[in-house]
């Protein structure tokens, strides 16, 4: 009755104080979105006021409505949002960590220092709001005044600004000039518009519906047509293959092998687009259209592929090419694209001769596909085998006369290579002359060498052109750049256009090498040139992140997503990064943006899952990971997350199965997950054994001795099964295997403590950390071995180490508190239990640390406060019922005390702290 009768006044970021509301109200308004979590709020009357984030039921809601705030859909995310409404109450422990105390909507630290201006009304300008989020349809809006009309007693009255009818009474009267000026704004938006089409890079096309269904002889038509146009393997021709593929897969709805030769039209394709958001959708939409047609075969594989590696995640690329070349290699239909997607990531990897061993394969089985050949001559002149490159160009320009690209590349051979300066310079001349569209790494490469034509026959001024036209394709060519400054000194050098994709190509390679830091300056360098880049800017932050630059990563995300606010990649990634600084309310908003932006996105409701599944919310992750299944059935990652929250509901059989089935279905979709075979294996151990999942990961091991993710899943479940020794040794072995083993020392080093091996875990924890810095794991542990060593003021050292470092650690505060509580000072510890209420309100520990403070400092009443609200958070053994009956007891209230021992009863009967308290009652 109490609660029901609290009311609320609320603060809003502009100072403006409501109310007071019940409690009811404020969840009503929350849910209406009137409330967005930076407000303050205060019990009425006479309460302090504190962020509204730090009231539990507040929070809880705030983290539903994130979720469930996409326009468009709102009958979607209401059936797995509420997490302790819909579901029973497990008896598992479920811990929930998170608020958003201090963030900025879209997660950023604010501005300190600033008070908020009182009585000003905020007036958002339309580029505050790129997507519109605030904007409401008329007739919601009219709802809305109506609404305020009959508002009851708890509304709020304010008075009526008169400037502010004055200046409405004046825009009236501007309408025509603002007309005016709207029209001239859009018609230089569109002429803008207009000018990035016209330029040199193109938007893939999408699939769409059908316009005019084809008959069956028009189908096999425009199939024979695409074929042909493809196997060319020039720009023209490949647009040519789009569009015909297109009539195909839009009239033919159910035709996956033509959906996976437009999955590999659009990666041929891919260096001459833009490489944003809306090429991005065409591949993943072709990807989700064959995944239902053919969810594990070589053509929804193929979209796959190629969707990774787009997105420039090129290990799972070649996880997933491995599985299919194992799968299929020796059947009677081998997978030809896959042993080119193979070449492709070997030549990456600076693995030539392998590489063109499996681009032969791909020849002997599609001699017509000039793609193939292409790049094994490109491979043959990197390795010093020109003759054979030579030989491989005359043979395309005899199937496809028109290559341009065989053309300049034979032609610079002839001339630089072969001393042949006329045949070299006429192919040069003629490819040049022709219109076709060229990757711009080529056409550096041939300006270039007309640059050192020209200087050969004294003719400066045309090298100097040739040099900015073979610097304008490609900035990283130094060549060019040094002949710009010798001819024409900085002056020139500086007028000279150049365009940003080369270095995001290179940035790519570098990546490739496993060299971050190189990557991340292109990239850098890259959006600097042209800040519409966003694809720039998330390969930076994701570079970032793995140099552990988190704060910086972070940033340069939210630059992606203001260059391309549909790019949801950038979104995604952020909600996750978000998510390892354990700020899921920030990381909840980043992907209500995301929604509203696309609300039909697989990959945001899989965000979504993974917030939950990361706050240890099971049950709402499971919801939102079916949602994401539902619109993409095939999504590895998506298997694997479910797989893992299954696991989490201990206890449930159900679970359990459910846990296996996405496991089993992961690896059958990409059998070299390694992700999805540590989650299969897990889901063995749950399901019929632990000795059926270390037997099966032992397999993995033997089979796989280099790949550290396999031991140290091994490692893990020797820690879950409590065989401390056999996880050492094998941690240590993945410290002699990998080269910066982070991960290894931090669980070498839990081990070692688990074990009581005190000296031996501190160095471990201590190496861990030195390799990274960022990582706040390896600091809280050693925290937690010097508590557990009664050594609360070392304790307290590690602690404020991760606070520098992360200040929103869960726990971190708690134990801190659990320190100061060894050091015999009950009131720092009470200050420790409000900081970790304030950044996790659902976790009872905090609530747990403050009675036991309390009761040192014989407040007994308070004592049984804290202790009530720690049973209403999380259920507790019968040592926490124990404990709040000596604090009735000690505060004279002997009944409420009987009462709590028989609840501990309920627990463990057999517990002597029970009948010890008894008789003191």
């Amino acid at each position: 009755m109490a609660k029901q009768r609290k009311r609320w006044i609320i603060k809003d970021s502009e100072g403006r104080i409501s109310g007071p509301f019940p409690t009811e109200k404020v969840l009503y308004k929350i849910g209406r979105g009137e409330i967005g979590g930076e407000e303050s709020i205060a019990v009425y009357p006479g309460g302090d006021w504190f962020p509204i984030s730090q009231e539990p039921q507040f929070y809880d809601r705030l983290i539903e409505v994130l979720a469930g705030s996409g326009e468009g859909d709102s009958s979607t995310f209401d059936e797995y949002t509420p997490v302790s409404e819909q579901q029973p109450k497990s008896k598992a422990k479920t811990v929930v960590f998170g608020t958003e105390d201090g963030l900025t909507p879209t997660g950023d630290l604010p501005p300190g220092g600033e008070s908020p201006k009182r009585g000003k009304v905020r007036r958002e300008k339309a580029e505050d709001d790129p997507i519109q989020k605030n904007k409401k349809p008329a007739d919601e809006q009219k709802k809305d005044r109506r609404n305020k009309a009959r508002s009851g007693p708890d509304s709020v009255i304010e008075l009526m600004d008169m400037g502010h009818l004055i200046k409405k009474e004046r825009v009236k009267r501007l309408k025509l000039p603002i007309f005016i000026a709207v029209i001239v704004v859009v018609v230089g938006i569109m002429s803008q518009m207009g000018k990035k089409q016209g330029g040199d890079r193109i938007h893939l096309t999408a699939i769409q519906a059908a316009a005019t269904p084809l008959t069956r002889e028009q189908l096999i038509d425009r199939m024979r047509r695409a074929q042909q146009a493809y196997t060319e393997g020039t720009f023209s021709s490949l647009l040519k293959a789009q569009n015909n593929l297109l009539q195909v897969v839009e009239g033919d709805t159910k035709n996956a092998g033509m959906l996976a030769l437009l999955c590999l039209t659009y990666y041929e394709l891919w260096p001459y687009t833009y490489q944003d958001s809306k090429d991005l959708k065409a591949v993943s939409i072709a990807n989700q259209r064959v995944s239902g047609l053919d969810p594990a075969g070589q053509n929804s594989a193929t979209c796959r592929v190629v969707d990774l590696l787009v997105r420039g995640r090129y290990s799972e690329a070649k996880s997933m090419t491995e599985t299919i070349l194992d799968t299929y290699s020796a059947t009677a239909n081998p997978p030809i694209p896959f042993y080119f997607f193979k070449a492709v990531l070997l030549s990456g990897e600076n693995e030539l001769q392998t590489a063109i061993n499996y681009l032969n394969s791909a020849q002997q089985l599609s001699p017509r596909w000039l793609t193939a050949f292409m790049l094994e001559a490109d491979l043959q002149s990197r390795i010093g085998n020109r003759v054979q490159a030579a030989k491989i160009y005359r043979y395309v320009l005899q199937v496809n006369p028109q290559h341009k690209i065989a053309k300049l590349e034979l032609g610079l051979i002839e001339f630089k290579h072969f001393n042949h300066l006329d045949k070299g310079l006429a192919l040069l001349q003629e490819a040049l002359s022709s219109s076709e569209k060229v990757p711009g790494p080529v056409l550096s490469r041939a300006y270039f060498g007309m640059a050192e034509i020209s200087l050969m026959r004294k003719d400066n001024s045309q090298a100097l052109k040739y040099a900015q036209d073979s610097y304008s394709q490609d900035s990283t060519n130094m060549e060019a750049k040094n002949l710009i400054v010798a001819l024409g000194g900085k002056e020139k050098l500086a007028k000279t256009e150049v365009k940003s994709q080369q270095l995001v190509y290179e940035g790519d390679q570098y990546v490739r090498e496993g060299d971050c830091n190189s990557a991340q300056a292109h990239y850098k360098s890259a959006w600097e040139m042209d800040k519409q880049n966003a694809m720039a800017a998330m390969k930076a932050a994701r570079c970032l992140w793995d140099l552990s630059f988190s704060r910086e990563a972070i940033e340069w995300l939210n630059k992606a997503i203001k260059s391309d606010p549909k790019l949801i990649d950038a979104y995604v990634t952020l909600a996750d990064y978000y998510t390892q600084r354990y700020d899921f309310l920030a990381a909840a908003r980043i992907l209500a943006q995301a929604h509203r932006v696309a609300p039909k996105s697989y990959e945001v409701y899989r965000g979504y899952a993974l917030v939950e599944l990361r706050r240890g919310n099971a049950k709402a992750a499971i919801g939102y990971g079916q949602k994401a299944l539902g619109l993409y059935e095939t999504d590895v990652e998506t298997h694997i997350l479910l797989a893992k929250a299954n696991l989490l509901l201990k206890g449930d059989s159900q679970a359990g199965q459910q846990a296996y089935r996405h496991a089993a279905k992961a690896v059958e979709i990409d059998i070299n997950s390694r992700q999805g075979q540590v989650v299969y294996a897990q889901a063995l151990a749950a399901t019929k054994g632990v000795e059926l999942g270390i037997d099966y990961l032992l397999r993995l091991v033997g089979t796989y001795p280099l790949v550290v993710e396999y031991r140290i899943a091994l490692g893990e479940m020797y820690i879950s099964d409590e065989r401390f020794p056999l996880a050492i040794q094998v941690f240590q072995q993945v410290i002699e295997i990998e080269d910066k083993p982070k991960k290894a020392w931090f669980l070498l080093g839990k081990a070692q403590r688990l074990l009581g091996e005190s000296q031996a875990a501190l160095e471990s924890l201590l190496k861990a950390a030195i390799l990274d810095p960022a990582d706040t794991e390896p600091l809280f542990e050693a925290g937690l071995l010097y508590l557990e060593i009664k050594q609360p003021v070392q304790a307290r050292t590690q602690f404020q180490r991760v606070l520098r470092i992360n200040n929103r650690h869960p726990l971190v505060h708690y134990y801190m508190g659990r320190a100061a509580l060894l050091m015999n000072d009950p009131k720092e510890a009470l200050d420790h239990a409000e900081a970790e209420r304030k950044i996790n309100p659902n976790l009872a520990d905090a609530y747990l640390l403050a009675a036991e403070a309390y009761y040192k400092m014989n407040q007994h009443s308070l004592c049984a406060r804290e202790y009530t609200q720690a049973i209403k958070l999380r259920p507790q053994g019968a040592d926490t019922y124990v404990s709040l009956a000596r604090c009735f007891r000690l505060m004279g209230n002997y009944d409420m005390g009987e009462k709590m021992l028989d609840q501990a009863s309920k627990f463990d009967s057999g517990m002597p702290d029970i009948y010890r308290e008894k008789g003191e009652i």
